[in-house]
Parts: structure tokens; C-alpha cells; sequence
């Protein structure tokens, strides 16, 4: 019995080590390259590794060239059971300005082993407040928002994809 203890004690010492100390900056080239397949880019200023996560900090990113957003960080964490991107202070460019206010606040993306085939996210902004879901099975996509006012006067076209709850959230769901 303590044998087998000992050896599920080393395994587990084994498995943290190696997640503390696995080059989290080399994962983070990995993922652009596979980005680059879509023709999106990311460029920052500064890549901190910190323990847990690798946060970017002041970076633009490029959608087929053209400069799409602006960020001031995004921390992504990658624990293998539970994985999240945080992004703060993001500015859409003007392409969007006539369709969707500029600034975001934040924007959190999520994905856990208790729900395989969902990414969840949610945001924060001049736009109001959204959260989502993405089924990765079904290959679709479910957005509920609180307009804010902004939303609703300046932003009115936009809105229209979405359809209206009667307690004032908006709802939006397509198949991709």
C-alpha cells in the first residue's frame, strides 16, 4: 500500500514539475504559427512567463494584413483540465466603428473538462455585457448580451441579428 502511494505521489510531483517548468513561451510560438493558417497575427511588445501562465503585454492583432485590434494584455493559462485567455483594454480598429463601439474592457475565454465540447466566454464593454457558448461538436455559436445604451441608440443595425428576450437580453445563435 505505501508503495503505491509513493508511486502515485512521485507521479503527480513528476506531472507539476514538468507543467512548472515546460517552456510556455515556445507553446505560445507553436499557437501563432498555427494562427497564421487563418491569416491572423499577434505582435507584443513583451511576453512575460510567469508560473502558471504566459502573459502578453501591448500588442496588436492582424487579421489578412490589416491591423484588427489592440491590446493592452492577455494572460493565457493552459492547466490541461481548465484552460482561459484573459484579455484586457482591447481597441477594435475603425473598420468596425460604424457596426460596434471600439473599446473592450475584457473579454474572457474558457475551457474545461467538465464541459469538453463547450468554449465559454464572456465581455465586457462600451457595447454592454455579453456571454456565450461555443459547441464544438454541433459547430455552433450562442451569444447572450445586455446592450448598453450606447448599443442600442448608436449601434441599432447591429442589434438586429440578435433576437430580443423579453427580461431586455438580446440573443443570438448560429450555426457556423
Amino acid at each position: 500500500m505505501v508503495k503505491v502511494a509513493k508511486f502515485f505521489a512521485y507521479s503527480a510531483f513528476f506531472i507539476v514539475m514538468l507543467y512548472l517548468f515546460f517552456p510556455k513561451e515556445n507553446l505560445y510560438y507553436k499557437m501563432q504559427e498555427s494562427a497564421a493558417q487563418y491569416k491572423v497575427k499577434v505582435f507584443e511588445n513583451k511576453i512575460e512567463e510567469k508560473l502558471f501562465s504566459l502573459d502578453l503585454l501591448d500588442g496588436r492583432l492582424l487579421y489578412e494584413g490589416v491591423e484588427a485590434a489592440t491590446f493592452q494584455k492577455v494572460e493565457i493559462m493552459l492547466l490541461g483540465f481548465y484552460n482561459s485567455v484573459h484579455v484586457t483594454s482591447v481597441t477594435l480598429s475603425g473598420l468596425v466603428k460604424n457596426f460596434l463601439p471600439q473599446k473592450i474592457e475584457r473579454i474572457d475565454v474558457s475551457y474545461s473538462l467538465v464541459h469538453p465540447l463547450e468554449v465559454r466566454f464572456w465581455a465586457k464593454g462600451d457595447f454592454g455585457e455579453a456571454d456565450g457558448s461555443y459547441e464544438i461538436q454541433k459547430n455552433k455559436i450562442m451569444v447572450n448580451m445586455h446592450p448598453s445604451k450606447v448599443m442600442q441608440l448608436r449601434f441599432r443595425s447591429s442589434l438586429r441579428e440578435f433576437k430580443k428576450l423579453k427580461n431586455g437580453v438580446y440573443h443570438y445563435e448560429k450555426s457556423l
